[in-house]
């Protein structure tokens, strides 16, 4: 185990958001890792690796999750300190898009994706003479291991989600998954009969079978996103 003598010694450590397939259907929205141990005045990185928009956020103890598009209430962009007396949050993020936050005293403190329920993690802040559990190698690897893990187990889902009717249509599929560190959903964002051929007449039925994911059913021109995130 490693031990930090000094403040000055102060780390910055790297963590995923997010990851997806390479046709973007599967989506792992987790924190990867979502467990980490720290030393006070060391900063987390975190850079999301999905299309799919996440947020960033710790609330203040009991804080109610206001929606993704009002933040905390508000923003911070780029990076922020949290010490738990006042939230933080950043807007809708993106693939490639990165956020900092510097932790300056001990604590457990807890990570949540605004936009995702089931999306949660948590940061456990040691003082500097305490020893870590980890280093940066263990959760690089922890963090590619789990996204591999899930994004199989979202293959074994997918394979069990079909209607029973000949005129039904799966619209997406998932599962809700929990460790130590939190909660983490697995998502098909597809429909799972890509094609259907009808008669006339006939009428289709679709069903969505994600248990946290929203869809529509939409025909004609595709329009624009229906709830743009907020300016960065």
């Amino acid at each position: 185990m490693r031990r930090k003598p000094s403040a000055s010694q102060a780390q910055t450590w790297q963590a995923a958001v997010g990851a997806q397939s390479v046709d973007k259907a599967k989506q792992v929205v987790a924190f990867l890792p979502n467990e980490i141990w720290i030393h006070a005045g060391d900063t987390i990185n975190w850079t999301v690796a999905a299309d799919e928009i996440h947020t960033i956020s710790f609330l203040t103890l009991g804080q109610v999750r206001l929606p993704f598009s009002v933040g905390c209430p508000g923003f911070s962009v780029g990076a922020a300190s949290f010490d738990g007396s006042t939230c933080v949050s950043t807007p809708p993020m993106v693939s490639g898009q990165t956020f900092s936050v510097m932790f300056p005293s001990p604590g457990n403190f807890k990570l949540v994706c605004l936009v995702h329920p089931d999306m949660t993690g948590v940061v456990h802040v040691l003082d500097p003479s305490a020893p870590l559990r980890h280093d940066q190698s263990f959760y690089d690897k922890e963090s590619a291991d789990q996204a591999h893990d899930l994004l199989a187990d979202l293959a074994h889902v997918q394979s069990h989600h079909h209607s029973s009717s000949p005129n039904g249509v799966v619209v997406g599929a998932g599962k809700t998954l929990a460790n130590g560190g939190g909660h983490n959903t697995i998502s098909l964002m597809r429909f799972v009969k890509p094609e259907l051929v009808i008669h006339a007449g006939a009428t289709v039925e679709w069903t969505n079978d994600d248990p946290s994911m929203p869809h529509t059913i939409t025909f004609g021109t595709e329009p624009g996103n229906p709830i743009p995130p907020p300016p960065m």
